[in-house]
């Protein structure tokens, strides 16, 4: 964990205020937990250990899914890039030098996001690899609610009976 800095135009920013509170709280944290370069291992459990250890230790479940469904909708809203390279799983935080100034900044510890041999997964956003400063607004879960459940009907109205 490393110590960083909010600047002031953080709490104005309209990107960020479209962020539930508490996602934004995953954020910031997550500028702790990843290195000098925005970058960390993209596993649940390790997030919430070193970020909310407490809440962990008395509501295990709740605090992953928690911590779950903040990383997917900071992924969604395109705040940061969830990838792969080889089996491992990986975080980076999009924009980082905006959020972020690293005078010494120590040797990259992972991969980053655009890594010759790095898979994006895919999100709603679908980041590109060349990142752009701005990024085209999503509708986000709002949009896609009750899609599954659409689908789910229209697959049983053309059942036959009795199957």
């Amino acid at each position: 964990m490393r110590i960083r800095s909010i600047k002031p135009e953080f709490w104005r920013s309209e990107d960020i205020s479209s962020i539930r509170v508490e996602d934004r709280l995953l954020f910031i944290g997550l500028w702790s937990y990843v290195d000098d370069n925005g970058v960390g291992v993209d596993r649940d459990a390790l997030i919430a250990a070193d970020l909310f250890a407490d809440d962990l230790s008395r509501d295990p479940r709740e605090t992953l899914a928690r911590v779950s469904g903040g990383l997917q909708r900071l992924s969604e809203a395109g705040r940061i890039i969830r990838y792969t390279v080889g089996s491992k799983n990986f975080i980076a935080i999009h924009n980082w030098g905006k959020h972020q100034r690293i005078d010494k900044p120590n040797k990259a510890r992972y991969p980053e996001p655009t890594s010759e041999n790095a898979e994006i997964r895919e999100t709603l956003a679908r980041v590109s690899r060349e990142f752009p400063e701005t990024l085209a607004p999503g509708t986000g879960e709002q949009g896609n609610r009750g899609t599954g459940e659409q689908i789910k009907n229209t697959c049983s109205s053309n059942d036959e009976p009795g199957s």
